[in-house]
């Protein structure tokens, strides 16, 4: 959806269905599976869908990482990337201690997630048994 343009989309969507009409022979079935139709193509013309790429679908499967944890974590390779070139153990033992508070924060997200999907789902068994499988 980045470089969808309403203004086209709406052009678009005009042209193709200003010479429709409702044929009087016809059922409202098909005049409704012709509509879709034709509003699907424009759809797919105008806003196709895309593949998520191996991060993203990386990054759904873990909802509870949020954006904070993501610069946190890239801050952590950076930081690996200067200890393992140098190896100064200064640098080193501030890697492991960024690294060990890091995965800490990222447990304590994942409990908070959890936690908090468990509450919404408290009356109902079936959506909470669904989370723990």
């Amino acid at each position: 959806m980045k470089n969808f343009n309403l203004e086209n989309f709406l052009i678009d969507l005009d042209e193709a269905l200003s010479p429709w009409n409702f044929n009087t022979g016809s059922t409202i079935h098909n005049d409704f599976y012709e509509f879709i139709h034709i509003f699907q193509t424009i759809i797919n013309k105008h806003a196709p869908l895309r593949k998520l790429s191996r991060r993203e679908k990386q990054l759904q499967a873990q909802p509870w990482i949020t954006r904070g944890l993501l610069t946190s974590i890239k801050n952590k390779n950076r930081m690996f990337r200067k200890c393992y070139k140098c190896k100064d153990a200064k640098l080193i033992a501030q890697y492991k201690k960024y690294t060990n508070k890091l995965t800490r924060l990222r447990k304590i997200a994942k409990q908070q997630y959890y936690f908090k999907l468990f509450q919404k789902y408290r009356s109902d068994s079936k959506k909470t048994w669904k989370t723990i499988n």
